[in-house]
């Protein structure tokens, strides 16, 4: 999309609204999406702490996903300077907070009851391959 401003016609009210408003829906999904990513943090670290035998790798799937989420909170710098990304509108705000629910309501559920491992690996699995197969990141 262009904008008046970036061609170097006059700037336009009606634009500037339109790519504010832009803008602040871009936010609103980059911070949904880095805090599913970071609940998934969570929750990884919690079946580390729940499985010591395996808690390298539980703490290494929490690192990655807070690299995730720190690398979707760092897209922020881009809003900040104008710019817009043109793929953010594939995203779903319902989903994600589906996806964001079910992960939250799986870390209540280990924390209040024990999980068993196998069934921990079943759950992180299918976060994992929800998230590929719903293409979030393409």
């Amino acid at each position: 999309m262009s904008f008046p401003e970036e061609n170097g016609d006059a700037p336009n009210a009606q634009n500037n609204d339109l790519k504010k408003s832009i803008s602040a829906a871009q936010r609103h999904f980059i911070d949904l999406l880095a805090d599913m990513e970071q609940q998934l943090a969570v929750l990884y670290a919690t079946y580390g702490e729940a499985f010591p035998q395996t808690s390298a790798f539980w703490q290494s799937l929490a690192r990655e996903e807070t690299k995730h989420s720190e690398y979707l909170k760092s897209l922020h710098r881009f809003l900040d300077a104008g710019k817009i990304f043109f793929n953010l509108g594939a995203f779903n705000e319902k989903v994600i907070g589906l996806h964001v629910a079910a992960v939250r309501e799986a870390l209540a559920a280990a924390k209040q009851h024990g999980v068993a491992e196998k069934a921990a690996l079943v759950t992180a699995l299918s976060f994992e391959k929800s998230i590929l197969e719903s293409k979030f990141y393409d």
